[in-house]
């Protein structure tokens, strides 16, 4: 058995694999970890991870390996270049190793490709049909938006309006802020549509992963791609 897990900033994505095939699944809050993290309970002879967490959740995680499986996490780590695809960073280290599975997979499985992952934050890279990576953005998502609207204004009071409600202009405050918010994260994933125009952007497949992947390529109205697993899919590369 496989268990193949992105830590990312507020929770971990895992899935379990037997002889290729995923048999399991699950998401776990790190807010919600007491004392054992909810992991599957099967037999895993293999872990096989990638992190952008604080280095304690990491620490914690492998403790909850070596408890349950007797296995410590393989960690995937970004690279200079690695199947196929080559990293525009002069320090590749410095890259999130999210961004680079997203990428390798993106690549390897439909070519050029602008690749968004809509989570705590929106990232967006592009890698050209060469495999070369041109660059990217990182921005807020849109719950950090959200909530350093909430906390950082004094009279921008909103409630549980929909970020991506189907609406081009609010019509009260909380409407204006889901409308601005999903704006400017349209915005970001239009910069790199239009920065990549000179280069034939016809010929790149826009795929997108995260939490809020779904809302953002029903909001855009052009054609993507919502892979969730993006980021799981990209450790075979690193870590075959």
């Amino acid at each position: 058995m496989l268990l193949e897990c992105d830590l990312g900033n507020s929770r971990c994505k895992w899935r379990l694999i037997n002889r290729g095939h995923i048999v399991d699944r699950g998401v776990l809050n790190y807010l919600g970890v007491s004392h054992a993290w909810p992991l599957p309970g099967s037999v895993v002879t293999r872990v096989r991870a990638s992190s952008v967490a604080v280095t304690n959740i990491n620490t914690l995680f492998n403790a909850e390996l070596a408890e349950r499986y007797g296995v410590s996490a393989e960690w995937a780590e970004s690279a200079s270049s690695c199947a196929g695809v080559t990293n525009a960073y002069a320090d590749f280290s410095c890259l999130g190793v999210d961004r680079w599975l997203a990428m390798l997979a993106a690549y390897n499985g439909y070519g050029a490709a602008i690749v968004v992952d809509a989570g705590s934050a929106l990232t967006v890279d592009v890698v050209d049909e060469d495999g070369l990576h041109l660059g990217g953005y990182i921005a807020p998502g849109a719950m950090l938006m959200s909530a350093s609207l909430s906390k950082n204004t004094a009279k921008v009071k909103f409630g549980g309006s929909s970020i991506f409600q189907h609406q081009i202009m609010g019509q009260d405050t909380a409407g204006c802020v889901a409308a601005g918010i999903r704006a400017a994260q349209l915005g970001v994933v239009s910069s790199a549509i239009n920065a990549v125009s000179p280069r034939n952007n016809a010929s790149y497949r826009i795929i997108v992963t995260g939490g809020d992947a779904a809302d953002l390529v029903q909001s855009m109205g052009i054609k993507a791609e919502v892979v969730p697993d993006l980021v799981l899919d990209g450790l075979r590369w690193i870590l075959p």
